[in-house]
């Protein structure tokens, strides 16, 4: 009753936190955890089966949802995340299943402060309740976990993981800003994470529906351009992306030069129009 948990380098403060836990024999059932804000409340129940003791035995089954209602994951200088949600991770004699839906109300990230070599995450640096909404992906685990001796719990975390099929979608309908000192991007999209095998995938799109970027001191208009995810074991989305440069010539008339960018992320196609017109540079 009254518990908080509060991270000023993440932005996350938790506060009014509520739990009831009940314990039955081998089951131990998660009767309530609750998070409330002042316009906001994040609630997970769920139960968990051993097959010898709560202490010593493993998991044989388990069931968890999280749901969320206007509320923040995270409120920081650098980015902040409110969002709805109702998901869902279930295991047993079953193949473990995830899904549910994820609605980005609204955020804002600052691009620079996650252009790094990512030398200095470390596992517990996730917030909770973000590892509740978000499944945690094995590649990130075992980066995390390069130079650590990985325990048998872990392990069978990994085998499950391995079997783990589903669907979360997550949709963004709009205010949603990716931010640097010379861009300003507003994003909506509509993505589904899948998995149906060894490897998560994405399929979907994310649409830009304005922003602009600043090159060489130029400031270029970004039209509406979108990113294509159709799959795959590699994440390598299609693009169609235009932004376009208004300036005055020599004749003092007006020029509109268009940057547009084509094709795999990959393997991008570039190509320049002025007023209509194709050039090389």
């Amino acid at each position: 009753i009254n518990g908080h948990y509060k991270n000023k380098e993440l932005g996350v403060n938790y506060d009014k936190i509520k739990a009831s836990l009940v314990f039955d024999g081998k089951k131990m059932v998660l009767d309530t955890v609750w998070v409330k804000q002042k316009t906001g409340l994040f609630s997970i129940t769920g139960e968990m089966e051993f097959d010898s003791t709560i202490v010593k035995g493993n998991i044989i089954s388990s069931s968890l949802t999280a749901d969320a209602r206007n509320f923040f994951l995270a409120q920081h200088r650098n980015y902040e995340v409110l969002i709805d949600a109702n998901t869902f991770v279930r295991t047993g004699d079953k193949n473990p299943e995830f899904g549910g839906k994820i609605k980005v109300i609204r955020s804002d990230v600052f691009l620079p402060a996650f252009m790094s070599d990512g030398k200095n995450i470390d596992e517990n640096d996730i917030p909770m309740l973000v590892e509740a909404v978000f499944p945690k992906s094995d590649s990130l685990l075992l980066k995390i976990k390069t130079e650590k001796q990985i325990s048998r719990s872990e392990k069978m975390q990994a085998a499950l993981l391995d079997n783990l099929t589903g669907k979360l979608n997550v949709e963004i309908p709009r205010n949603t800003w990716i931010k640097s000192d010379d861009m300003r991007i507003e994003l909506r999209g509509d993505v589904d994470i899948v998995k149906t095998g060894p490897y998560f995938e994405l399929f979907g799109n994310i649409d830009i529906v304005r922003g602009q970027y600043v090159l060489y001191g130029r400031k270029l208009k970004i039209k509406e351009s979108e990113i294509i995810f159709q799959g795959g074991e590699k994440l390598d989305p299609n693009l169609n992306f235009t932004a376009e440069y208004v300036y005055r010539g020599s004749d003092k008339q007006k020029r509109y030069l268009e940057l547009r960018v084509n094709g795999k992320i990959s393997e991008p196609e570039i190509t320049f129009i002025l007023d209509g017109n194709e050039i090389t540079e």
